[in-house]
């Protein structure tokens, strides 16, 4: 029962957003993944020890730089991987806080991190953003990313969760734990989409967008988290708040992820180069998560299609 309740509700959820569960890339792009090694190296990830934790997260975050970034340059492609790549580390690395709870103040006063992988996160940020983005999604791919690393603190902080829940706290929580806005701002690098044209045509999407890509992987990532691991989670948090149960709470996030997306659709009904940038980058979005067998999403009887 349970497993079919999820299933029904991703499949219709994907199919609704214009998925149809085709497989449109299915070989490793070997070459982005040794642009991105190499880039690493520049950053200052130069010794085994410091890249051997990044080195299981490679093939995921090049895939996830292939998927949602499709069309966009291989710069723009090697700097998102190794956004993913670094971040993913950060958050399976650090399981003592110490470190990340100060990285906002190290960043801001330009002082060393304590870890080479926290020293890489600061020059991309600082170095490599303005290169590629305007100065507004610079600014927005920065506090996204420092909202991250913050929100991994505190929920690292507290590994139990909370024992009260105040209505509009797990909202809030997952809002800064995704790095969605980031990934949002990385659909409009400045060479295609340069801010003096385009800025005004896709912010205004942004809100909607942020919860779509955090929504989306709560949906996708319930049944391992919940149904197999009986872990906490986004929905699951969120059901206690409302005092629901989580299949209940699962078909109200799918709910309310339509209801964003149709909004965007409609608000750019009349511009298609942004509709088809944001509709291109949400069919990536949710091939990548069926694509990586971490998600176990075949496990429902949900396989792509070759």
């Amino acid at each position: 029962m349970s497993d079919e309740y999820v299933a029904n509700h991703v499949r219709n959820l994907v199919a609704m957003m214009g998925f149809d569960m085709r497989k449109s890339l299915r070989d490793r792009d070997l070459e982005l993944e040794a642009k991105v090694m190499d880039k690493l190296m520049e950053l200052g990830l130069s010794s085994t020890d410091s890249k051997k934790p990044l080195e299981r997260f490679l093939k995921s975050g090049c895939l996830l730089a292939s998927l949602y970034y499709r069309h966009h340059p291989t710069d723009v492609k090697v700097y998102t991987a190794i956004h993913a790549i670094l971040l993913l580390g950060v958050d399976d690395y650090f399981s003592d806080v110490s470190l990340t709870r100060t990285f906002a103040h190290k960043f801001g006063t330009r002082k060393a991190q304590g870890h080479p992988l926290l020293d890489c996160v600061a020059r991309l940020l600082r170095d490599e953003t303005p290169k590629i983005f305007g100065p507004f999604t610079t600014n927005m791919i920065i506090t996204s990313t420092l909202d991250g690393i913050n929100g991994f603190s505190l929920e690292a902080t507290f590994p139990r969760g909370f024992l009260r829940a105040m209505p509009g706290f797990s909202c809030w929580l997952r809002s800064c734990t995704g790095w969605s806005a980031a990934y949002a701002c990385f659909i409009f690098p400045n060479t295609k989409f340069p801010e003096s044209e385009y800025l005004g045509r896709y912010v205004q999407i942004m809100p909607n967008l942020r919860d779509i890509i955090c929504y989306v992987n709560d949906i996708l990532s319930f049944y391992k988290e919940r149904v197999v691991a009986k872990e906490g989670c986004f929905i699951s948090n969120l059901a206690q708040e409302k005092s629901m149960d989580d299949y209940s709470t699962l078909a109200l996030v799918c709910d309310y992820v339509l209801s964003l997306d149709k909004e965007i659709r409609e608000f750019l009904a009349e511009d298609e180069i942004i509709l088809g940038a944001y509709a291109d980058f949400m069919l990536g979005y949710m091939e990548w998560h069926f694509q990586v067998e971490r998600y176990r999403l075949n496990e429902l009887g949900l396989t792509l299609k070759s």
